[in-house]
């Protein structure tokens, strides 16, 4: 089964092309990695796919469906987006920003990991009432981490979720990313660590220039 395709995707914006022509599928259940030079299109095609950014042309469908048919809501709860830069909280409490996750999809599903298990496994116990805005940076993204998988969405796109992460936060990261897989959801990553994409991913992705070189 497909979780995500995209079909001679494109974008063009400031009369520069940031993807050109790029066909694809992501299968369910499967981790793909996006990697390639800083300009070449990944983050791009990383925002594409997870609808945050309108296409110049081509088609990206999302559980087989056209991504341009869901409204937010529907969106919402077919995939989960963190990009580089996290929303600032402010004075808001770890245990309610991961909470967001919840809100995010207005749905209680009970098979969902309640927010002190994700702080456990993310290692947050000890932050659940800190406010974000006291938190190391790394600390700041298992938060954000910890969000968006309470969102529990078939399919996760993640742009450079390990910069800010120490060698114990990847860890933490990638058993998540098992856990994820292993149930059957889909998780697109886009990051610098082809040793950690190797380890980590199912399938990885080459950008050049826009171009789509490797899958």
């Amino acid at each position: 089964m497909t979780a995500v395709s995209v079909t001679d995707l494109h974008l063009r914006t400031a009369g520069v092309t940031r993807v050109e022509a790029v066909n694809a599928e992501v299968p369910a259940g499967s981790v793909v990695a996006i990697v390639g030079a800083n300009g070449s299109g990944k983050s791009s095609l990383l925002d594409l796919m997870a609808g945050m950014t309108e296409p110049t042309g081509g088609l990206i469908t999302l559980g087989g469906q056209p991504l341009t048919t869901y409204s937010p809501w529907e969106l919402a709860r077919q995939r989960a987006w963190l990009g580089q830069t996290t929303p600032g909280a402010g004075d808001y409490p770890v245990h309610e920003v991961i909470g967001w996750g919840r809100s995010k999809t207005n749905n209680d599903n009970a098979s969902r990991p309640p927010v002190e298990n994700l702080a456990a496994a993310l290692g947050l116990s000890d932050l659940l009432d800190a406010p974000l805005r006291r938190l190391s940076g790394g600390e700041r993204q298992r938060t954000h981490l910890a969000r968006i998988w309470l969102q529990d969405a078939p399919v996760t796109f993640l742009d450079e979720p390990d910069a800010s992460l120490d060698t114990q936060g990847r860890q933490l990261l990638s058993h998540l990313i098992d856990e994820k897989r292993a149930r059957g959801h889909a998780i697109v990553i886009v990051t610098h660590d082809r040793g950690w994409a190797a380890r980590a991913a199912d399938q990885i992705w080459v950008m050049d220039h826009g171009v789509l070189t490797e899958q």
